[in-house]
């Protein structure tokens, strides 16, 4: 049998959908989720906290001990005690990866503390006599006195900087800018310093006006700043009494959302540094008894804002191109359900190609179009689809979309509710020149409501849950509109991979006697029943015409790349990425013409690492031409030496370059010709194991897998009868074309370390009698 199709299958796909509280991820549609946060408490009567880059946290007690908590192990240990500390009254701390800075109430000294020593190792002059708040980072410690005045030093450096700000209540750094929450007149602001200057924005001084949430003001208490955001403690004075919670602000809405409660009023405030794959952690000192808490961040299925439940429904539109024709199918790959979960489906075919006209009258909206809207006001089909064919005004639905609304719209070219649903705000907004993209929002959100309702009322539903398969009934027309609901739990979500609508609508009931297809009730169950073997055999024709897409490298599937890698013999390399891998099975013929030679080792080296560590930002195969280098003249000599030759390519670029941004150089036997003292030459001569063997320096390594993957395709690609050994390069210093080493530059002194002493190269260690 012969069908069209149209399928949504990928997240391009999925972006043409009209979605409310679902998002695409991992290829496939599902519902939204939100992060929300959890609370543990750690310990009490806590005076102040810091963290490190590596993500370490340390308290200081009330009682003068200094403690270190790692979050991964969830352990703790003491690292000093009051008498362990020089300072009669410690108040506030600060760390970088291997120092804690402690700052006493009144002493003008900040001592070091080594986690790894557990001891004092030396002590930095203050600025500030009196600092009641540290804070680190990338090198620089910034002191908060209380008193209007921040200051800002190196660990091992005077004053750099030094702000006087009005009434200081708290600050926090990330990526050298400096928030301030800051009183001006008894009224809180927030302030952004970079360097030794205030920075200005459109938002920056955060205004008074802003600290509000749902129209209530808060009062600000502390402030931090992950990953670049801002995120205030704040307490918020309402008729029913205080609450106390978290607020972030939203810099494109221009406006401080509520992320988590607090029991009590936030009196400190930090963030854990953490890679952009991490969730955010923040710890908090909370209440009277200042309380540590940490507060972890964790993805949640959202809660949908109107229905009070964790639901979401996404609408499309599939065209068959030609008008009264009968659609016939619909498939769902369900890739992820449970019991806790559902998808439920609804559809309708018109030869209207909108939705809710902004134009149409009161009871002349049918079924999404009228030659779609036969029989009584309400049946229910023996194959179980539920069809309310019905007259339904659309008036209620668009009741909430003000009438100035629709006549804005009308005047961009909006005619109906799906096209202002489907097209992208930020494309309205552009069409005139008054009209606001979050406006444009709250109205999209209103069409979101109306399409959902009018689906509800209007479209068929199908009452199978979860459907896979879905024979249609009554639907003719152009357009096929389908409205996917898909129901959770907090934890848990459906997720549909792929959507497929088939037609024209063809059964091999026609191919029976007529006789089978006079009584209509009993035409359509042998249609249905006859449709379960059709569904079998028109995918396995779909499978076979798509059967050429499993030799193409670039168009396998991704579970199916294994099969086409056995069938080319390139199953060792089965750990690379999946990029990695499909080009290689593109290039396959070319590189295996040069297996067992310099040139084909170095592209196939160049390939993994294009994909797996590019350090130069290079993502497109380099073009493979004839090397200049003058070593390509001893390609001859070398391959009769070692018997890995230069036979097609060397190296188009100088020194040994790869166009990834590592360095590569073979180096073997041939190469003792240009050894200048016998000291190299046998230094050198140590890394090769005999004639016929070769030594390969590459780098800079991340990683022992990325090592052990250079190492495994050095050894796949060298010739059988050849020795390799793999030696890492280390990241190296460049000096520029205006730098001449002993005018304007100069090499230090080495030196080694033992312990916390450093000696210099020139330090001569001798007996007591010399001293």
């Amino acid at each position: 049998m012969t069908f069209s199709y149209a399928t949504t299958v990928s997240e391009a796909d999925w972006t043409e959908w009209i979605t409310d509280q679902t998002d695409v991820a991992d290829g496939g549609l599902t519902l939204a989720r939100t992060a929300s946060i959890q609370e543990s408490t750690l310990g009490e009567s806590v005076v102040d906290l810091a963290v490190d880059p590596a993500g370490m946290l340390y308290t200081l007690d009330a009682a003068g001990r200094l403690s270190q908590y790692n979050p991964r192990t969830d352990s703790r240990q003491r690292l000093l005690d009051s008498a362990d500390l020089s300072l009669e009254e410690p108040r506030a701390i600060c760390a970088s990866e291997s120092r804690v800075f402690v700052a006493g109430a009144d002493d003008e000294r900040i001592v070091t503390v080594s986690p790894r020593l557990r001891n004092e190792t030396g002590a930095l002059q203050s600025p500030i006599a009196a600092p009641v708040e540290l804070t680190f980072d990338n090198g620089t410690i910034y002191v908060l006195d209380g008193d209007e005045r921040i200051a800002c030093l190196g660990t091992t450096e005077e004053l750099t900087v030094d702000w006087w700000v009005r009434s200081p209540v708290d600050i926090a750094v990330a990526d050298d800018l400096l928030y301030v929450l800051d009183a001006v007149d008894d009224e809180p602001t927030i302030r952004l310093f970079r360097g030794e200057r205030e920075v200005r924005t459109d938002h920056y001084p955060l205004s008074t006006d802003a600290f509000e949430i749902d129209g209530t003001r808060f009062v600000p208490t502390a402030i931090a700043a992950p990953r670049g955001s801002l995120v205030l403690a704040g307490t918020v004075h309402g008729e029913r009494g205080s609450t106390h919670g978290l607020f972030e602000w939203d810099e494109t809405a221009g406006e401080f959302e509520q992320r988590h409660e607090l029991e009590e009023r936030c009196r400190r405030l930090i963030s854990r540094p953490l890679s952009h794959s991490d969730r955010r952690v923040f710890y908090a000192l909370v209440g009277e008894q200042r309380v540590c808490c940490a507060l972890q961040e964790r993805q949640t299925v959202a809660a949908h804002p109107h229905r009070d439940r964790h639901v979401g429904v996404a609408f499309h539109r599939y065209d068959a191109g030609v008008d009264d024709i009968s659609w016939h199918r619909l498939a769902l790959d369900l890739a992820r359900s449970s019991a806790s979960t559902q998808v439920r489906l609804r559809y309708a075919a018109t030869n209207e190609p909108t939705v809710l006209p902004f134009d149409r009258e009161a009871g002349d909206n049918r079924k999404n179009g009228e030659e779609s809207t036969t029989g009584e006001d309400s049946e229910t089909s023996t194959d179980g689809q539920h069809s309310d064919n019905g007259d339904h005004t659309i008036q209620p639905e668009l009741d909430a979309l003000a009438e100035t609304a629709r006549s804005t719209l009308r005047s961009i070219g909006v005619d109906s509710v799906w096209e202002l649903a489907s097209t992208p705000a930020a494309h309205l907004a552009d069409r005139d020149e008054e009209l606001e993209t979050t406006t444009v929002r709250s109205w999209q959100e209103t069409a979101r409501r109306a399409l959902t309702t009018h689906a509800e009322t209007a479209w068929t539903l199908v009452d199978e849950i979860d459907p896979e398969d879905i024979l249609l009934r009554d639907a003719n027309g152009r357009y096929l509109y389908v409205a996917v609901e898909l129901v959770g739990t907090p934890t848990a979500a459906p997720r549909i991979d792929a959507v497929t609508a088939y037609c024209p609508r063809q059964s091999y009931l026609r191919y029976l006697p007529e006789l089978y297809q006079n009584d209509d009730r009993s035409a359509q169950f042998l249609e249905r029943y006859l449709s379960t073997f059709e569904t079998s055999f028109v995918d396995i024709e779909s499978e076979i015409e798509q059967l050429p897409r499993y030799f193409d490298p670039d168009g396998v599937p991704s579970d199916s790349l294994a099969w086409l890698e056995d069938w080319l013999a390139a199953d060792e390399y089965r750990d690379w990425p999946e990029s990695a891998r499909r080009e290689y099975l593109a290039r396959a013929p070319e590189l295996y013409r040069k297996r067992g030679t310099r040139a084909g080792l170095r592209e196939t080296l160049a390939l993994y690492l294009r994909h797996a560590n590019p350090r130069g930002g290079v993502s497109e195969p380099a073009s493979h031409t004839r090397p200049t280098d003058d070593r390509s003249a001893t390609a001859d000599e070398s391959a009769a030496t070692t018997g890995v030759s230069d036979s097609d390519t060397y190296s188009s670029r100088p020194g040994g370059d790869l166009e990834t941004g590592h360095r590569l150089f073979f180096f073997d036997a041939t190469d003792f010709d240009r050894a200048d003292s016998a000291v190299v030459e046998r230094e050198y001569g140590s890394m090769l194991a005999g004639e016929r063997s070769f030594a390969l320096f590459c780098g800079p390594v991340d990683s022992e897998a990325e090592r052990a993957a250079i190492e495994t395709i050095v050894e796949t690609e060298k010739p059988a009868h050849v020795d390799a050994r793999v030696l890492a390069l280390d990241d190296e210093f460049v000096l520029g074309d205006q730098t001449f080493l002993g005018l304007n530059s100069a090499l230090q002194t080495r030196t080694f370390a033992m312990g916390e002493a450093v000696l210099g190269e020139d330090t001569v260690l001798a007996g007591p009698d010399s001293m």
